[in-house]
């Protein structure tokens, strides 16, 4: 499963090479989170695939907060990017597949619970 997190990580990311090898450790640490908190014993071959898109999303996440000081914003002609807008793709698309996968993770979000008075 890791090489698929890597290769989708990859893509996603955009990182190739050197850069590539220099963040890969989130692949690792992001899967492993993934699969401490699924909530199915028995993975089907769709279900790890959702496991490894969920994975290679929250290391590009960790890698868009963690990299956010080298560019603080680029311009080039028209076109205008900063760290934000790396960052808020980076959350949306964690959280895209973070929603897919919540019938087979669970990662202890907000719960509300009645208080009898």
């Amino acid at each position: 499963m890791l090489k698929d997190v890597l290769k989708r990580f990859s893509d996603i990311s955009c990182l190739k090479g050197e850069e590539f090898s220099k963040w890969s450790y989130l692949c690792n640490d992001s899967l492993n989170y993934v699969l401490e908190n699924t909530t199915k014993e028995e993975l089907s071959a769709y279900d790890e695939n959702r496991i490894c898109s969920l994975a290679a999303a929250i290391a590009f996440y960790k890698l868009a907060l963690y990299d956010s000081e080298r560019v603080s914003s680029f311009t080039a002609g028209d076109l205008h990017i900063s760290v934000e807008d790396i960052q808020n793709r980076a959350e949306k698309i964690m959280y895209a597949e973070m929603n897919s996968c919540s019938d087979i993770t669970d990662f202890g979000g907000i719960s509300f619970m009645g208080v009898e008075s």
